[in-house]
């Protein structure tokens, strides 16, 4: 009975992570199809980062974007 607690409180935290995560891809997707300032080639290529990175990428992006 002890044990089936701590593994549901860590399920909430692995759940609230990967919400966070694909609250952040989706924050860049949305933030790199709607930038006036990149090609379409350089959204295509921040848009595979952020898919294939999915924490990573929109981290990048948006650093990348906010000192440029």
């Amino acid at each position: 009975m002890h044990m089936v607690l701590p593994l549901a409180v860590a399920g909430l935290w692995i759940t609230a992570i990967v919400i966070a995560v694909l609250v952040l891809a989706i924050a860049a997707l949305v933030s790199i199809w709607g930038s006036e300032g990149l090609t379409q080639t350089q959204r295509w290529v921040w848009v595979v980062l952020v898919i294939i990175f999915p924490l990573v990428g929109p981290i990048v992006y948006f650093v990348v974007r906010r000192n440029a």
